[in-house]
């Protein structure tokens, strides 16, 4: 943890003694998953930050109260949602399983509050990672969209997480078009030109994204 925790993204700027406080402190906490074990389950209560230090995680998640379903592979370093630490909803939206052994550190809420009011540097981390996380969510309102493929691309694009891999959409092309308030054709026709365009993969009932 030592070697690790000055390379994440809470951490970065702050100084070998602060670094070793931080790690001195016993309430942070490394834990270890086995492949296949669940690290977080959806709608599960928020306890604190938890980031991945090392391993890899298959991520899902249901939407449109199951219509339709995502996975994707993350890598660490990865702060695992945490803008649900605090605010209005404080339940995980997705589902996070170790794919490979995976290493996580787990900060209480009040360690989270203690650290952003003795170091600056992670206060202003923290405020940046949550921020630019609603920054990208609320990117589709204020950037317009020239073709309907566009928008369904950056529709299906908007269900990952940053820097994801290995993410694919389950859902038919009926179950799209009444969510996106449209007709099949129009949905086909979209598709086929993301396919075309190299965008997506189409298989009978999934998309892979391959866009970065």
């Amino acid at each position: 943890m030592q070697n690790t925790i000055p390379s994440l993204p809470l951490f970065q700027g702050m100084t070998n003694n602060e670094i070793a406080e931080v790690i001195a402190d016993k309430t942070i906490q490394q834990q270890r998953y086995a492949k296949n074990q669940v690290v977080v389950g959806h709608n599960q209560p928020s306890k604190g930050l938890l980031i991945l230090l090392d391993g890899r995680m298959c991520v899902s998640g249901k939407w449109k109260g199951g219509v339709y379903r995502t996975t994707e592979i993350v890598s660490s370093p990865c702060i695992i949602e945490p803008e649900r630490c605090f605010g209005l909803y404080q339940r995980y939206q997705k589902q996070y399983v170790a794919k490979t052994a995976c290493s996580i550190l787990y900060i209480p809420k009040s360690e989270v509050l203690k650290l952003t009011r003795t170091y600056m540097v992670f206060k202003l981390n923290l405020l940046n990672a949550v921020s630019t996380i609603a920054q990208q969510r609320c990117a589709h309102l204020t950037e317009g969209v020239n073709e309907f493929h566009d928008s369904l691309l950056r529709f299906l694009g908007e269900h990952f997480l940053t820097g994801s891999t290995e993410r694919k959409v389950y859902v038919t092309m009926n179950q799209l078009a009444e969510t996106m308030h449209c007709s099949r054709l129009e949905i086909s026709q979209a598709l086929n030109r993301l396919e075309q365009n190299s965008d997506i993969i189409l298989q009978r009932g999934i998309i892979t994204l391959t866009f970065s």
